[in-house]
């Protein structure tokens, strides 16, 4: 994935969360109960969430985040399907399914050597998780997860200073 190598660390990206009148009115009391926004509630659950993750080493309370996110409905879905896009995230291999995907326009030699690599992860990810999709339907996810990713890359961003 291409970075901008103008973009300011302290740039943040704006999301919008979807959620009901009910559940929108409640977030909003529970950061003030705690003296904080909305959006610095949002901000720091998610900072604990993706640091207690890369962290080398992490706090108790770091690792009861780890623990509810890890045990929580959304580590799988319900039918305990796990995508070969979260086989090639949680393996460190999205990157190279990625270039290899972008990569498959080039000469015929090098076409069938990346499509070679790219099936033997997936039947490596097939192994590991035998109820799957198709192949064709794993590589849309995929694709449609980094079009995804471009996208809110992309985003119009907000300095805070």
């Amino acid at each position: 994935m291409k970075t901008n190598s103008k973009m300011n660390r302290s740039q943040k990206r704006l999301f919008t969360p979807k959620l009901t009148h009910n559940d929108t009115i409640a977030f909003i009391f529970l950061a003030a109960e705690r003296g904080l926004t909305p959006e610095q509630l949002i901000e720091s659950f998610v900072h604990d969430i993706v640091s207690s993750f890369y962290a080398k080493e992490i706090t108790e309370e770091e690792t009861y985040l780890v623990d509810w996110f890890n045990i929580s409905w959304f580590s799988q879905d319900n039918d305990g399907y796990f995508s070969f896009l979260q086989f090639v995230i949680c393996n460190e291999c999205y990157f190279d399914v990625i270039s290899i995907l972008s990569n498959m326009k080039l000469n015929a030699k090098s076409r069938e050597q990346c499509a070679y690599t790219l099936r033997n992860i997936f039947k490596e990810y097939c192994i590991q998780n035998p109820a799957h999709k198709s192949f064709k339907e794993e590589i849309k996810m995929i694709m449609d997860f980094k079009k995804h990713t471009d996208m809110i890359l992309k985003c119009k961003m907000q300095n805070h200073h």
